[in-house]
C-alpha cells in the first residue's frame, strides 16, 4: 500500500511540475 502510495504521489507531482513548467515557458 505504501509503494503503491508513493508511485501515486511521484506521478500526481510529476504532472503538476510538467504542467508547471509548460505554463512557465
Amino acid at each position: 500500500m505504501t509503494q503503491v502510495n508513493t508511485l501515486i504521489e511521484k506521478s500526481i507531482h510529476g504532472h503538476l511540475t510538467r504542467t508547471r513548467s509548460m505554463l512557465v515557458v
